[in-house]
């Protein structure tokens, strides 16, 4: 049986699917989105498995406080999988994580693209650097000049 003719591309569904997240809790986003076989692999914690699961991961989250941004992708030649990637912030209660995320799609039976796995991975800003003209710590040699 031949897939399904896709009714938009993947990442056409990525970026609706952010547009809708920013409109309603993306508890609901998500529910619209992903099946029972659905994955999250969360970027802390163990995998997120079933429409239901990832739904009460994400219950309380306001619409808006999740965005992302949905960088590119590409679809399999045989025109049923697909994945896209891109950028997202998170504004919780008590700070905003920024990071990256890749989503594997697969092409449901009506020609609409469903979410089968979600992955992120947070990105940890760098630790804060001294400035530059602060002075050494007694007894610490400041490092030598690096040629280029």
């Amino acid at each position: 049986m031949l897939p399904a003719v896709p009714k938009m591309t993947a990442l056409e569904t990525d970026r609706q699917f952010a547009r809708l997240a920013m409109q309603i809790p993306p508890a609901d986003a998500f529910a619209r989105y992903t099946d029972p076989r659905s994955v999250e692999l969360p970027p802390a914690g163990p995998p997120v498995v079933g429409t239901e699961a990832i739904r009460a991961g994400l219950e309380g989250v306001p619409a808006g406080a999740l965005k992302w941004e949905p960088q590119g992708g590409e679809t399999a030649r045989s025109g049923d999988l697909a994945w896209t990637w891109g950028n997202y912030i998170l504004h919780g209660r008590k700070a905003t994580v920024t990071g990256k995320y890749l989503s594997i799609w697969h092409m449901r039976p009506d020609g609409t693209w469903g979410l089968a796995v979600d992955i992120g991975n947070e990105v940890i800003p760098p630790p804060a650097q001294p400035p530059t003209d602060a002075a050494p710590a007694a007894g610490v040699q400041p490092a030598p000049a690096q040629v280029q």
